[in-house]
């Protein structure tokens, strides 16, 4: 069965393989409480020189070397000793914003009807869902009475799901503009190939910024976000416009 190892003896081999010793922070589940190890045994030192009767031989603090030896003298200690391991640099907060982009946050609407069109809006999330959706679902509408070749219902084939950056909280994974580029451009280029949208409207700053690209197959056009014509119907005209020019 599995026995404890003394704390003595533990730091001391640990010192002679060169081994920094650490402690954890919490007690792990089902372990056995520590007991504070106060000192080392203590070996008397070796005196090469004539004896001095006067002189009370002192005691030598032992090493971890020396304490090892003393525990286990069967063993053989001439080999070389292995380095101390490297005691790696912590980062500084100043150190990891050099090193890494800095994080962008942003989310995006992706609206989609199969062999239609696909829509990736960058409206605020502060905005109202039900307009957004209204005014989605009529573009939609509209848009099918360009397809000649499409045939079926909005209502039943429109397809929404949110797409929230950065995709996970841990921040020693790359957030910035770079892989958020190359996150979006891939879930684009993805529901484009599982869908075969022969459109792809991208609305907003950041639908613009970080899904523009090339996918072949498809119509890329650029406006603004879903919001900004419900904020501003004039504009709607343009919009129509930039949809029925020619590809």
């Amino acid at each position: 069965m599995f026995q404890v190892l003394p704390e003595a003896r533990r730091l001391a081999y640990l010192e002679v393989m060169g081994v920094e010793s650490y402690f954890p922070c919490q007690m792990l589940p089902g372990a056995k409480p520590s007991i504070l190890c106060e000192t080392l045994p203590v070996i008397e030192e070796t005196v090469l020189a004539e004896p001095d009767p006067q002189r009370q031989p002192q005691p030598q603090r032992a090493t971890g070397e020396d304490t090892l030896r003393a525990l286990m003298p069967d063993i053989d200690f001439a080999q070389k000793k292995p380095p101390k391991a490297a005691v790696p640099i912590k980062e500084t907060a100043q150190t990891q914003s050099a090193g890494k982009p800095e994080a962008v946050r942003f989310n995006l609407r992706f609206f989609q009807v199969p062999g239609l069109a696909m829509i990736v809006d960058s409206s605020p999330d502060s905005f109202p869902e039900p307009p957004l959706q209204r005014f989605v679902a009529n573009l939609l509408f509209a848009v099918s009475g360009l397809n000649d070749g499409w045939e079926g219902a909005i209502k039943t084939n429109l397809q929404q799901h949110l797409f929230r950056w950065p995709l996970v909280g841990n921040h020693q994974i790359e957030q910035g503009e770079g892989a958020a580029r190359e996150a979006v451009t891939a879930a684009i280029l993805a529901n484009h190939e599982r869908h075969s949208a022969p459109l792809i409207v991208l609305m907003g700053q950041a639908a613009t910024d970080f899904g523009g690209g090339d996918y072949s197959g498809a119509r890329v056009v650029s406006a603004q976000s879903v919001s900004h014509y419900l904020n501003t119907p004039q504009d709607k005209r343009e919009l129509w416009q930039s949809l029925l020019a020619s590809p």
